[in-house]
């Protein structure tokens, strides 16, 4: 298999990890009850890459994408996978406020709780979206989001001031192709909000299945946004980390306490790590201390020049 970037469409990448499919599916299947040999197809190995020049990471080969079939049935299953109240929708809602944005786009709308929060706020909104069940409740809840594409947006020769996306690039094959569409739609002086997990927050300290194929493809820091602007010419206007959410400490603590415990066998050193991870615990039902952790999301605002 050839390594190639899918930003930059050469071959300086470093192969970072292996996984084998077949360990995927175990493990799927222990933590969420669902079994994704369908999405991995017949794929035996997947590769995490990271792009030289760009530093994204990226999984290959990108047959083992979900499909919307998987995101229904963790949106099923779970009813935190489409939150309605999020970090960065509120960070976004403010965003907007800010800069007074004639004409958005959200792509990737959902159930449309970003949207609710700043039609008020704008002339103009539109959501897209491909769930048929987001659609459906869309139509009933009468809200802008129709089944569209960047590209019949751009055919159709739309422009927007401002350009939203949360938890959507990460799931990309083709990041490349968002982007420089993305950039089409935006007029000149205008900007685009990209929200994603930032994999130098906590999850940096276990593995994380939903961080990995089939559902994410890239994983992102903040170097790959910096790469961006300097790609295409833009300004990196605002770099925003959410601070430890309190839904995420007992997952955060079970992160170290794996790394520790996978590092040092002394029962001695395992015992008192967790009298100490016991004390953390405690520290952080604070918000003031949870500040101080990189939670799950980064978000970047850069602006066309």
């Amino acid at each position: 298999m050839e390594m190639v970037s899918p930003i930059t469409g050469n071959s300086n990448v470093t192969v970072i990890q292996k996984y084998l499919a077949a360990d995927l599916i175990l493990k799927w299947k222990k933590a969420f009850e669902l079994d994704i040999s369908d999405e991995l197809k017949s794929v035996k190995e997947i590769f995490l890459c990271e792009c030289n020049e760009s530093k994204l990471r990226f999984y290959l080969p990108i047959e083992v994408a979900g499909s919307d079939k998987l995101y229904k049935k963790l949106s099923e299953k779970y009813e935190w996978y489409y939150g309605e109240e999020k970090w960065e929708f509120d960070i976004g809602a403010d965003l907007v406020q800010k800069f007074s944005p004639r004409s958005l786009l959200e792509v990737g709308s959902g159930k449309g709780h970003f949207l609710r929060k700043i039609i008020p706020s704008v002339e103009n909104a539109l959501g897209i979206e491909f769930n048929q069940d987001a659609l459906v409740y869309a139509k009933k809840e009468k809200l802008p989001i129709k089944n569209l594409t960047l590209g019949k947006l751009i055919e159709s020769s739309s422009s927007f001031d401002f350009i939203a996306s949360f938890e959507v690039f990460e799931h990309l094959t083709e990041p490349l192709t968002f982007i420089q569409d993305s950039l089409r739609l935006l007029s000149q002086n205008g900007r685009m909000l990209i929200a994603v997990p930032n994999r130098n927050s906590f999850v940096k300290y276990g593995e994380v299945l939903l961080d990995m194929p089939p559902h994410h493809m890239l994983t992102i820091n903040v170097d790959f946004f910096k790469y961006l602007a300097n790609r295409f010419n833009l300004e990196l206007e605002i770099v925003k980390y959410e601070p430890l959410a309190s839904y995420h400490i007992d997952f955060y603590l079970s992160l170290l306490r794996e790394k520790i415990f996978n590092n040092f066998h002394s029962f001695t050193v395992r015992r008192g790590f967790s009298l100490i991870l016991k004390i953390y615990r405690k520290l952080l039902s604070f918000g003031f201390i949870r500040s101080f952790v990189r939670g799950q999301t980064i978000l970047v605002v850069l602006r066309k020049r």
